[in-house]
């Protein structure tokens, strides 16, 4: 693993609380995809992302709640981001009708 990739946890996974979001590259490592895939499965809704510009970030935590990893210092307890909504996420090709 190249050092400028997020620090682990004890389940070689990233940690939510020091690293909330994560690259294509990153995630691509983790699932053991391609970049291609990442931005497939993004494009398609599959995975979660934050766009920001240009660029696509994945948030951790749903990440890993996608792989059925749960955060055992947060069971129970709302999301990081959640009183943001910045987990409510739509693909930036959804149509959401009149008014939005």
């Amino acid at each position: 693993m190249s050092d400028s990739f997020p620090r682990r946890g004890t389940t070689g996974l990233p940690d939510p609380h020091e690293n909330p979001t994560l690259s294509v590259d990153e995630v691509a490592e983790i699932l053991g995809w391609g970049r291609s895939a990442v931005y497939q499965a993004v494009k398609r809704g599959e995975l979660p992302a934050l766009r920001l510009g240009s660029r696509i970030r994945i948030p951790t935590a749903k990440l890993l709640e996608l792989l059925g990893i749960v955060d055992e210092k947060r069971v129970g307890q709302p999301a990081i981001a959640e009183p943001l909504g910045v987990l409510d996420l739509v693909p930036s090709d959804a149509n959401l009708g009149p008014g939005h």
